[in-house]
């Protein structure tokens, strides 16, 4: 009796997956007479899958490149100021080492004054030569 139930089991099953089979087989023809409707002529899905992850992948590099060319825009603008403050720091050293020049000029110039004086100063009285024509 069990090898019995068991044939009759298996018989079941064959029956069971042919109905299955044949489900699947009317799906299938559903989805294709949906996809020559809707697009006009049948699609492979996984096309249809690799062409959206290439989508994406696309959509993300152009994402990158947009972030990218920001970044050097901003380093440009960041190298221009720091150029235009290194000139000004430039002209800046430079007029301040031609006050430093002036100055030193100017202290060495006050220290000739102040000897010229105090030798004046100390010096003897000079004598006058009256030279008259007459």
């Amino acid at each position: 009796m069990n090898i019995r139930n068991g044939k009759h089991m298996v018989g079941r099953l064959k029956e069971e997956l042919k109905k299955v089979e044949h489900n699947v087989d009317v799906m299938k023809e559903n989805v294709k007479r949906e996809m020559i409707v809707k697009y006009g002529c049948e699609v492979d899905l996984d096309k249809v899958a690799a062409a959206e992850i290439n989508l994406e992948l696309l959509d993300t590099l152009i994402e990158l490149d947009q972030l990218r060319n920001g970044h050097y825009k901003e380093r440009d603008k960041i190298k221009d100021m720091i150029e235009g403050k290194r000139y000004n720091l430039t002209q800046e050293i430079k007029n301040n080492s031609d006050y430093q020049t002036l100055d030193a000029m100017l202290i060495e110039r006050e220290r000739d004054l102040d000897y010229y004086m105090w030798k004046m100063a100390h010096a003897p009285p000079r004598k006058v030569h009256n030279l008259s024509l007459s």
